[in-house]
């Protein structure tokens, strides 16, 4: 890809040292509208989608309003999620400030896995080589010491890794094992983490994969098999053990790189305890009704 200038030249917001930059990458719980730039079914741009968002129209977030990207972003004094890459490139370089806020490379659909949704998504390898596109960019504009220092101190959220289960049990036919198609994936988000890192990368915010065997998907199929209501029980087994050994290679993979940092969130139990107790959600809220 062609190294595009898309901020402006004259008073960059970028020369501001203490300002941090927010940069997500990952699937459809961050995807704010790349999918809408690309020819694919994975889509959200129609209603219901949306109907929360300020304007209650859709944008192409997987998402009745805000998602985690927005959340994340108003965090560091954002309004919302930066904006897709995508759409930064049909600006040119007549989008003038959008870049200095961070940038969001997720695609719904997308995997940690290139084969994941293929054809249909941006998968997490080309979203980096993206990043490194937005990288050459703010060498060009503020150099490269200043890029380097900035890129330290900013915010790389990942969020992925669902797509690629929901995969694996639609077409493996049990032909790769468990701890083996894991093993995949962790070489995977390896290789990800160490090509970001290259690229500047310090501080990474991880979501993990949350249990998928409770979506209404894998609902349908634990139906279908066994004819009783519920979550998918292999679905999650393999989420959670995911996540057990996403935990292990971020230690190893941190003592191993110098000045990186990162949190891993346990979207697993998270999404257990809306489950199983909704109500603690609204205590206090409750509580004042």
């Amino acid at each position: 890809m062609s190294l595009l200038i898309i901020c402006a030249t004259s008073t960059p917001q970028t020369d501001d040292p203490t300002k941090k930059l927010v940069f997500v990458l990952g699937d459809s719980t961050a995807d704010v509208g790349t999918n809408n730039y690309i020819t694919t079914p994975l889509k959200a741009n129609f209603p219901q989608n949306g109907v929360d968002f300020p304007g209650s129209q859709p944008t192409g977030r997987f998402s009745n309003g805000f998602n985690s990207a927005d959340e994340l972003a108003k965090k560091f004094e954002l309004m919302m999620s930066p904006p897709p890459f995508l759409y930064l490139l049909t600006l040119g370089s007549g989008f003038q400030h959008q870049l200095c806020k961070g940038v969001n490379f997720a695609s719904g659909g997308a995997g940690l896995l290139d084969i994941t949704n293929v054809n249909n998504t941006v998968p997490l390898s080309e979203q980096i080589n993206q990043f490194a596109t937005v990288r050459s960019n703010l060498s060009a504009l503020i150099g490269e010491a200043a890029t380097e220092a900035k890129l330290n101190k900013s915010l790389f959220f990942i969020s992925i890794g669902s797509n690629d289960i929901f995969v694996y049990f639609n077409t493996s036919d049990a032909k790769t094992p468990p701890n083996t198609f894991i093993n995949m994936m962790l070489s995977a988000y390896s290789q990800h983490i160490k090509a970001l890192y290259g690229l500047g990368a310090r501080k990474f915010g991880i979501i993990s994969v949350p249990p998928v065997g409770c979506c209404p998907f894998s609902r349908l199929i634990q139906l279908n098999l066994t004819a009783t209501n519920g979550c998918f029980p292999p679905m999650n087994d393999l989420a959670q053990a995911f996540h057990l050994a996403l935990d292990g290679l971020l230690l190893n993979i941190s003592s191993e790189l110098p000045g990186m940092k990162y949190s891993l969130g346990n979207t697993f139990n998270m999404t257990l305890d809306v489950i199983n107790t909704p109500r603690n959600l609204c205590k206090k809220e409750c509580i004042k009704l």
